[in-house]
């Protein structure tokens, strides 16, 4: 079961969007409100919710993010972000933030590369970890897989 969902914000100010999602697995909902500014300085705030059921279970997710972005040039950008996370059905809470810097090395390709803390009150622990996120644009959406976590457990 693997779900993934790409979507480009608009340029305007506050949107609503909601998504629903099925598999033979059971079925998702997603909720959520934002707040964008596309400037040299960009401000991004964003709630959502997210239901899903499967057979004997259900659960609902609330979280909250932001993020402060600086365009430096046309191709660097400085990037800070915090979220946090909660689900109603059981005491998992997570706080993530950090920062990374954007460098753009062609139209379509660049990397993300900076540090992210992951905080689990489950667990009662933190983990540092880097971010190395090399992304591809297609049809104005960035595509990316951060790297960064794998390689600290690969080098455990």
């Amino acid at each position: 079961f693997f779900f993934l969902m790409i979507r480009r914000p608009p340029r305007s100010t506050l949107f609503p969007y909601t998504t629903l999602f099925r598999s033979g697995l059971g079925q998702m909902n997603y909720a959520g409100i934002g707040l964008y500014s596309m400037n040299r300085c960009s401000l991004n705030i964003f709630t959502y919710a997210l239901k899903w059921h499967i057979p004997r279970y259900e659960s609902l997710l609330f979280g909250l993010f932001g993020s402060l972005s600086y365009s430096v040039n046309e191709k660097v950008n400085l990037n800070t972000f915090a979220s946090y996370s909660l689900i109603f059905s059981s005491s998992f809470r997570t706080i993530n933030y950090g920062g990374f810097v954007t460098y753009d090395m062609h139209p379509n390709w660049g990397m993300d590369i900076g540090v992210k803390r992951c905080c689990d009150f489950r667990l009662r622990n933190g983990q540092t970890v880097p971010i190395i996120a090399p992304y591809f644009r297609y049809k104005g959406n960035k595509l990316s897989v951060d790297v960064g976590s794998g390689l600290i457990q690969l080098f455990k």
